[in-house]
């Protein structure tokens, strides 16, 4: 049996669950994160709502350096979603991701151990 590949993005989602759809974009997100994660790096989230998709990340310390390489992973998340990419904002908070985050209630992707 031959099996047809869908076009990637939002219109792979169609007519899929809200969960399916989150499960997919902690898939793309791990795989965006590749490489970039640095020790100042403690936690990622993602959620995805009616206005596009959020994305959640908890740092020790805000630097140009780590400022660098979450806009690499929000440029390799685009490219993975392409051609059908939503908008996409980005959170980020410093300081520990425990209890109460910001990226709480999204779906968490990672968070170093304490």
């Amino acid at each position: 049996m031959r099996r047809t590949l869908q076009p990637r993005g939002r219109t792979m989602m169609a007519g899929r669950s809200q969960s399916h759809e989150v499960n997919y974009l902690v898939v793309i997100l791990t795989q965006a994160m590749l490489g970039l994660v640095s020790t100042s790096l403690l936690g990622a989230a993602v959620e995805a709502n009616h206005d596009g998709i959020v994305l959640h990340f908890a740092v020790s310390a805000v630097s140009v350096e780590q400022t660098e390489d979450i806009d690499d992973i929000v440029g390799d998340f685009e490219a993975f979603l392409y051609p059908d990419v939503p908008p996409i904002s980005v959170k980020v908070f410093e300081g520990t991701p425990t209890y109460g985050w910001p990226g709480d209630d999204a779906r968490e992707v990672f968070r170093v151990k304490i």
